[in-house]
């Protein structure tokens, strides 16, 4: 009696039940909650930069892939008909042409719409074919544009990322009021030496540069394009009224350069198929050279001599046979 009196603990052990001898509550405190929170807001703000940046790099991979893709359409369109696509068709009457994009497109598996859309017989607008015009076509598209698919700027046309170059694609047009085409052959400064393809992003708001359509260009405004000019450095801003859609008041005529959302510069596609990255901080030219805009550009497509201010890189890399063919850039 006494042995179980004075050790009461031993006889509950032995019925298997361990006593209560204190309690203690497990939990943060405020302070420790606090430490956590801050821990997990650096760790965020470390994290989310690098996360942005690679994503970033994936879509600018899938821009580079998109311009290849459109630099071997040329190549297998040059070996089909011994040319390479004519910047537009255009025909006397229209107010509008077909663009080279469309002529490409039985070589990126757009067959189908190719064929819907007729460019060798029927104009823009005709009525059968104005809806596909707003057709969503991905090759077409930067994934780092987050613009709409939409260039509403232009009849709600299916908008592009992707405008081959005016120097290569543009020959004065013929007789029959079709632009001609230039062969492979023609350019004599070299296939890596000259620009082919570029990217013009259209952006949140829709007169950015006044983006740029897959189906072809107004013939008398120029406020939407299906080309592009290298008269001003990758990425130069838009010079004009962001309210002013028809481009009037952008003297400087920045509406058809060479822009994209890509930190620090554009991605081109040249004349041999390969992709580039270029600087916005490419030695180019800051403002137009001595003669009218529209002197550079035809001397640019007929390979005549052009002003010696106009003698820089960016610039050399648009003109495919002037003689004087890019090194390191």
């Amino acid at each position: 009696m006494l042995h179980q009196t004075c050790f009461p603990n031993q006889r509950l052990r032995r019925r298997g039940i361990r006593p209560v001898t204190s309690i203690r509550t497990m939990g943060f405190t405020l302070v420790e909650l606090l430490v956590v929170i801050a821990i997990i807001g650096i760790l965020v703000g470390l994290l989310l930069p690098a996360v942005q940046a690679a994503r970033e790099a994936a879509r600018r991979m899938q821009c580079t892939n998109n311009l290849k893709q459109l630099g071997l359409a040329v190549h297998n369109y040059a070996d089909t008909f011994k040319v390479i696509p004519p910047l537009e068709v255009w025909q006397n009457g229209r107010t509008t042409n077909w663009g080279a994009n469309v002529l490409l497109m039985p070589f990126i598996e757009q067959s189908a719409l190719h064929e819907a859309l007729n460019p060798q017989g029927d104009a823009i607008p005709n009525v059968s074919v104005q809806p596909l015009l707003a057709t969503r076509i991905d090759g077409f598209i930067c994934p780092s544009d987050p613009g709409p698919d939409l260039n509403f700027a232009f009849n709600d046309y299916g908008k592009a990322n992707y405008l081959p170059s005016q120097g290569v694609f543009w020959v004065p047009y013929n007789d029959s009021g079709y632009t001609q085409a230039c062969r492979l052959a023609n350019i004599t400064d070299g296939l890596s030496n000259t620009l082919l393809y570029g990217e013009r992003f259209l952006g949140e708001q829709p007169f950015r540069s006044v983006g740029g359509i897959w189906a072809g260009r107004s013939k008398t405004g120029g406020n939407v394009q299906a080309h592009g000019r290298a008269a001003w450095p990758p990425n130069a801003p838009y010079a004009g009224d962001l309210d002013d859609i028809s481009g009037a008041s952008d003297p400087l005529n920045t509406r058809s350069a060479y822009t994209s959302l890509h930190p620090g510069g554009v991605n081109i596609t040249r004349c041999d198929g390969s992709v580039r990255f270029i600087s916005e901080n490419v030695d180019s030219l800051t403002s137009y050279p001595s003669s009218s805009s529209t002197n550079f550009f035809r001397l640019a497509a007929q390979a005549v001599s052009q002003p010696s201010d106009a003698n820089r890189v960016w610039q050399n890399l648009f003109i495919p046979n002037d003689g004087n063919p890019v090194g390191d850039y």
